[in-house]
């Protein structure tokens, strides 16, 4: 069954993304799309590392990471790239659908590298 997510939104949208309690649920959402929007675009499911549930993207959106003890200004934990040109895709992906430019930097605290949303402010 699937429902709308209260902790995962869209980057693009802000809306809540959708969830899936199971991987065979998030497989019939892939099949589901597929079959009702007519949609050739290949598309993966992965395991919500916020949530806890299974969401679906297109997999040219896919980039592992894991949530490191970094955190955000929100007090979140934030995604660990193993590398800097996974963590340069991802970085690149973000700015395609936000508009937006993106960072890569490497993690003060582990071996890994993260992403962050430009600061065009140089006084900060």
């Amino acid at each position: 069954m699937s429902f709308k997510s209260d902790k995962c939104f869209g980057v693009m949208s802000g809306k809540p993304v959708t969830s899936y309690e199971s991987e065979e649920e998030a497989i019939d959402g892939i099949n589901y799309i597929k079959d009702h929007f007519n949609k050739s675009v290949p598309m993966s499911y992965y395991k919500c590392s916020k949530c806890g549930y299974y969401h679906i993207s297109p997999k040219s959106r896919e980039t592992e990471s894991k949530l490191c003890d970094c955190k955000d200004e929100n007090g979140e934990a934030i995604q660990l790239y193993d590398t800097r040109k996974a963590a340069i895709i991802r970085a690149t992906v973000l700015a395609k659908k936000t508009g937006v430019r993106h960072n890569v930097y490497a993690c003060p605290k582990s071996t890994g590298f993260h992403v962050t949303i430009e600061n065009l402010d140089s006084s900060k």
